[in-house]
């Protein structure tokens, strides 16, 4: 007699879940920017305290105004993916202690805190990668980011206290015109 075998059957995973709007991920899963997205006071999209994300912008803007974490924050995350985002600069506004202020461009997108990560085919203008310490604590650096066929335009990149990051095959440029 010949045993059954019953065929093996994988979970389907859950689908992407469709972003149209500014808003806090806070859940692990699969995200997609359905259109454009712009917040004109704060972060636009702010990625925190989680494991297991991937974002695919589908080349659709994330952008905000008077975000000093950028359009786009990711703080606390392990295990992520960002791909295929157009990330814009934004103005703010830096006070003086004297009362005065001046305009300044903060960066498009701010990761803090956060490991074992791939960025990947975005248009980036201005990118900080650092720490909420100096390094020095254990888990407050950024480690294993893997940052690759991006382009920087205008503002930038800057990093400090990371570990294992490797940063390969981007585009830099130092012009950030309107249709940047």
């Amino acid at each position: 007699q010949t045993p059954l075998i019953s065929p093996s059957i994988s979970p389907t995973p859950p689908p992407a879940i469709i972003i149209n709007s500014c808003r806090e991920i806070i859940e692990s899963g699969k995200y997609i920017l359905g259109k454009d997205i712009h917040s004109p006071k704060d972060t636009c999209l702010n990625i925190h305290d989680m494991t297991d994300i991937e974002l695919n912008c589908n080349n659709h803007i994330i952008s905000a105004d008077y975000a000093h974490n950028g359009a786009l924050n990711v703080k606390n995350v392990n295990n992520f993916s960002i791909k295929s985002c157009v990330l814009k600069a934004n103005i703010g506004i830096n006070n003086r202690s004297d009362g005065t202020s001046f305009p300044v461009l903060w960066p498009a997108f701010s990761l803090t805190n956060s490991n074992n990560s791939t960025i990947t085919e975005n248009t980036i203008q201005g990118m900080w990668v650092n720490s909420d310490g100096d390094g020095s604590i254990p888990n407050t650096s950024s480690t294993n980011l893997n940052i690759h066929h991006n382009t920087f335009v205008g503002g930038g990149y800057m990093q400090s206290y990371t570990r294992n990051s490797f940063i390969s095959n981007n585009t830099m440029s130092l012009a950030a015109g309107k249709d940047q």
